[in-house]
Order: structure tokens, then C-alpha cells, then sequence
């Protein structure tokens, strides 16, 4: 049996996964890319590395100054693909944040349905007055998190798995 914590996170997946569509596809294509190119240059970097420590130990001052070279050559390349990563990060963020909107516009306008806060307490406190003030900005403040918690979720479940399949290929 499958708990309730359990399915209700299939809900959500479910749910983000009807949001996508051929551009977020290519958006979280171009992300993937970006991913492997970081985890080649990661491996290139563990490489130069080691080679710094292996010319440091046996004296070799040629070596090291080559090695050191190479590594901060890489650390150019290095800079835009983190760049790219964050680009494409936050641009598949934004088009969630933009379907997810469009959605739940449509839904709440489908049939002119409008809500209404209630408040529990008769009297109140101005010092300690807990009704929401704006509700719509807080709405839209958390879609705006969601969508950015989705489009980081990606990022976080793709990148270990491409590091292992990376590091696997390289090695072998």
C-alpha cells in the first residue's frame, strides 16, 4: 500500500508534468546539456588537479606550472556553463511560474468563481493582527516559489544522475 505522502507527491509530479510542454522540454534538453557539460569539466578539473599534486610531489616545477595553466584556462569555460546552468534554471522556472498562472487563472475565472478570507476572531488587535493583508500578492508569491522549487528539483535530480553516468563512461 502506498501512503498518503506517497501519492500525494505522484499528485504533484502528475500535475507539473501536464504543465510541460515542447518549448519546456527543449528548456530542460538545453538543461541536461548544460549538466553534462559541467560534469565533464568537473572531471577535466579532478584530473588537472591531481595532476598539480602529482607534479608538486615529485618536484617537477615544469609540470606544475603547466598543469596550473591548463586549470586556469578552465576556469573561463567553467564560468559559462554555470552561467548557462542558472539561465536555464530559472528560464524553465519561469515557464512553469507562466503555466501554472495561466491555469489557475482559468480555473478560478471558469465560472466568475471569486473567494473570500475569513477571519475567526471578533475581536482585533491592530498590535497583533494576524489577517492577510494581500492575499493575491501571497498567491502569487507562491506559485512564483513553487515553480522555482520545481525547476531546482530538476536541476538537483538530473545532475547525480549524470555525474554517475559520466564518471561510469570515463572511467571505463
Amino acid at each position: 500500500s502506498i501512503s498518503a505522502s506517497s501519492r500525494r507527491k505522484v499528485e504533484v509530479f502528475k500535475f507539473v508534468c501536464s504543465l510541460l510542454d515542447f518549448r519546456d522540454l527543449m528548456t530542460l534538453a538545453g538543461l541536461v546539456a548544460a549538466l553534462m557539460l559541467r560534469s565533464y569539466c568537473d572531471l577535466k578539473v579532478i584530473h588537472l588537479v591531481t595532476g598539480v599534486e602529482k607534479s608538486i610531489i615529485h618536484r617537477r616545477r615544469e609540470a606544475f606550472i603547466e598543469t596550473v595553466k591548463k586549470f586556469a584556462c578552465m576556469m573561463l569555460p567553467l564560468s559559462f556553463i554555470n552561467a548557462a546552468l542558472n539561465y536555464a534554471v530559472y528560464e524553465l522556472s519561469l515557464q512553469i511560474h507562466t503555466k501554472l498562472n495561466h491555469k489557475l487563472q482559468s480555473k478560478l475565472f471558469q465560472k466568475m468563481a471569486f473567494y473570500q478570507l475569513t477571519h475567526p476572531t471578533t475581536q482585533i488587535n491592530s498590535l497583533t493582527d494576524s489577517r492577510v493583508v494581500n492575499p493575491d500578492q501571497i498567491i502569487t508569491n507562491d506559485i512564483q516559489a513553487f515553480a522555482h522549487s520545481v525547476s531546482k528539483f530538476f536541476s538537483h535530480t538530473l545532475k547525480p544522475a549524470i555525474d554517475v553516468i559520466m564518471c561510469t563512461y570515463y572511467i571505463s
